[in-house]
């Protein structure tokens, strides 16, 4: 996942490249609704070959509060975001006490980052931008959505 997938990760909802919600529900590792609970710089520096290499700026701590898709998904996970100079999409922005459709990658070391269009923020059980609809989406047809996607 990691080596195939380094492209896919961390554009959130970069400008759209195509991808099929197909494409997008069978790259993820985890998707599901997440509420961050806080966000901090990133503190490792270097790395260990296990690991790989420290891109990222910032984590954000989420508490997990629906699994939509995945497996061994924990109560709380840590999200990398925001990428370092240099790069063309940053990646989303992630803030505390905000909740968020995700659709995630495993990182090493049990971390997540975000893949490319991954990132909606909930407003009151509706996602808005979903499937380039131009009105909020309730996220029992979202949920639907994805299910069918994933068949």
């Amino acid at each position: 996942m990691i080596a195939g997938s380094a492209i896919l990760m961390a554009s959130g909802q970069a400008a759209p490249t195509g991808m099929t919600l197909r494409e997008r529900v069978a790259v993820a590792d985890f998707i599901g609704l997440v509420r961050v609970l806080s966000t901090h710089p990133f503190q490792e520096v270097g790395g260990t070959e296990d690991e790989g290499p420290k891109i990222y700026l910032q984590t954000a701590d989420a508490v997990v509060l629906e699994t939509i898709k995945g497996a061994h998904i924990p109560p709380q996970v840590t999200i990398n975001f925001e990428l370092g100079p240099g790069n063309v999409f940053p990646g989303p922005k992630y803030e505390p006490n905000k909740a968020y459709l995700v659709f995630m990658g495993r990182d090493p070391g049990g971390r997540f980052s975000t893949c490319e269009q991954g990132q909606y923020e909930l407003h009151d059980s509706t996602v808005s931008g979903w499937q380039q609809s131009t009105s909020p989406v309730p996220l029992d047809v979202i949920r639907s959505d994805i299910l069918n996607a994933g068949r």
